[in-house]
C-alpha cells in the first residue's frame, strides 16, 4: 500500500504542475530513473519522482508512512548564460515548489517538509549548460 500511496502523490503533484499557469512552458513527468541526457533537454523539464518510504510503527501507537518524493526542475542553460536566463529559471522553480507547497494536503498524505539543497547548481549551469534544482518533499499519511 504504501509504494501505491507514493506513485498517487507524485501523479496528483505531476497534474497539479502540469495544470497551473507558470513563468514558461515546462514538460512535467513523473519517472524512476535519473533525467534525460543534457542534449535531449530542449526545453524546461519537470521530474517527479518517488524516492523513499520510511514506516514508522511508534508514532502514538498508530501506523505512519513517510513518503519522499524529489522534485528536479532542468533546462538548457548553455555557457555562462545572462543573469535574466538564470533570474527567470529561478522564478519558474519558485512558483513550482509553491504549488507543491501551497497544495500539502493530497488525498494521500500531507506535506511535512520541502528541502532544497542547493537551491540551485552553478557547477551544473557552467559545465554542462544545465540549469538544474531539485527538491525533496516528504508527505506523511497516518492510518490506525
Amino acid at each position: 500500500m504504501s509504494t501505491v500511496a507514493c506513485i498517487n502523490i507524485a501523479d496528483a503533484l505531476v497534474s497539479l504542475i502540469a495544470a497551473a499557469t507558470l513563468p514558461q512552458a515546462v514538460t512535467v513527468e513523473r519517472r524512476w530513473t535519473a533525467p534525460l541526457p543534457r542534449e535531449q533537454i530542449k526545453a524546461p523539464l519537470v521530474l517527479v519522482v518517488p524516492i523513499a518510504v520510511e514506516l514508522d510503527f511508534e508514532t502514538r501507537g498508530e501506523y505512519a508512512s513517510d513518503w519522499q518524493i524529489a522534485l528536479a526542475i532542468y533546462a538548457p542553460a548553455s555557457g555562462t548564460p545572462a543573469t535574466a536566463t538564470v533570474d527567470a529559471l529561478m522564478e519558474l522553480a519558485e512558483a513550482i515548489y509553491l504549488i507543491a507547497r501551497s497544495n500539502e494536503a493530497l488525498a494521500e498524505g500531507r506535506l511535512i517538509a520541502l528541502n532544497l539543497e542547493p537551491m540551485l547548481d552553478p557547477e551544473a549551469i557552467i559545465g554542462r549548460g544545465l540549469f538544474a534544482t531539485i527538491a525533496t518533499l516528504t508527505y506523511r499519511s497516518i492510518a490506525g
